[in-house]
């Protein structure tokens, strides 16, 4: 019997539905401390201080998917106000009341449970983080987060405050030769400090893709005050433990970054 007409319509847009339903077109993430929520007004009991939060924001780049096979694919994002050519900022910066957006926006939806594995880049890679931020579309035109050309963008801007201290990590590139610091680097700088994140995928609902960023984690032996604060020295104690935290692993997994299955 052949079906025409609104009837016809109709049941495709309902097939559609049902197949699309079970399928994801963003990436969230959820910054905690020890499973505590995190966010500008949020208190958070670190030692023997109470820190808040000024600024938590982070680039997320080259978004990829494999699947059981083993293969990966790039998963391209949309244009949004905050993401462009693979490149997405999210976070929160507490004294901008427009910031503080935490999911990254897909040009396709797919099936979640189809794949094995999800990785992104914490950073901007180096072709696109040395170009000059005042020419370049948004997120790369921010300029609380960026350097100066020579060493580019600052990955990662977490800066905190308690009633007696203060405290920042600022994770970007270093040890960039160049003419001078308004001059970009030809070749990738000696400690790129681009951070690769691969997580499981173990959700067994394709409902939601949350990722959780656990700063307990990222603070692990480091005891936050004036004298630890970080801009990404490469002889930096400080530097050393937090890149060493960024880049720990339990059973192949990283333990900052990873997957909500709540």
């Amino acid at each position: 019997m052949r079906v025409n007409g609104f009837f016809g319509v109709f049941i495709a847009w309902a097939l559609f539905s049902c197949s699309d339903q079970d399928k994801v077109a963003r990436l969230s993430f959820i910054p905690t401390f020890a499973k505590q929520l995190v966010s500008c007004p949020s208190p958070l009991k670190i030692g023997n201080d109470v820190w808040k939060i000024k600024q938590l924001q982070l680039y997320i780049s080259d978004v990829e998917l494999q699947d059981d096979n083993g293969v990966w694919t790039t998963w391209q994002m949309k244009i949004t106000p905050l993401q462009n050519d693979n490149v997405a900022l999210v976070g929160e910066h507490c004294s901008e009341s427009s910031s503080g957006d935490w999911q990254v926006e897909f040009s396709q939806p797919i099936d979640i449970k189809q794949y094995e594995n999800i990785r992104f880049s914490l950073g901007v890679p180096f072709d696109k983080n040395h170009l000059n931020p005042l020419r370049q579309q948004s997120p790369l035109n921010y300029s609380s987060m960026f350097w100066v050309w020579q060493t580019g963008h600052k990955f990662l801007r977490l800066e905190m405050s308690s009633e007696n201290s203060n405290w920042l990590f600022h994770l970007g590139s270093t040890g960039c030769s160049a003419a001078s610091a308004l001059r970009s680097p030809s070749k990738p700088c000696l400690y790129p400090n681009l951070v690769k994140v691969k997580v499981k995928v173990n959700i067994p609902v394709a409902q939601a893709l949350d990722i959780t960023l656990d700063l307990s984690k990222l603070f692990q032996d480091i005891t936050l005050s004036e004298q630890t604060m970080c801009q990404s020295g490469h002889n930096n104690k400080t530097c050393q433990q937090l890149f060493k935290n960024l880049g720990q692993v339990k059973g192949a997994q990283q333990t900052v970054f990873t997957i909500n299955d709540q």
